[in-house]
């Protein structure tokens, strides 16, 4: 597997940070699992971004958008855009959440 680089958009960290506070509070052996999990999955997406499956989207500026289970908390999803070098991760979102109207709302 090559090496790829992490593009993060500011969104994608406050996705994070959110997600680690929720769990923090419901279940605190899980927030730092969860952080590494997401870590290994960027790192295994940069090298291989294509692995994920093409998420289409209303509009031009979601074109390219790719989704990627974090592994072991699969019900967070990983959305990121391929690049040559790497990934730009776009959001990590709750599977249950409204993912389309997440996506059209969000600014890019």
């Amino acid at each position: 597997m090559r090496q790829g680089h992490v593009y993060r958009r500011a969104k994608v960290e406050q996705d994070i940070l959110e997600h680690f506070e929720y769990l923090l509070g419901e279940r605190p052996e899980a927030a730092l699992r969860f952080l590494e999990a997401v870590e290994a999955a960027f790192t295994r997406l940069a090298g291989m971004p294509l692995i994920g499956v093409a998420r289409p989207f209303n509009g031009p500026r979601l074109e390219d958008i790719r989704m990627w289970p974090v592994p072991d908390f699969e019900k967070f999803l990983i959305f990121y855009r391929p690049r040559p070098d790497g990934i730009e991760a776009m959001r990590v979102i709750y599977g249950m959440r409204d993912i389309p109207a997440l996506m059209a709302d969000w600014e890019y």
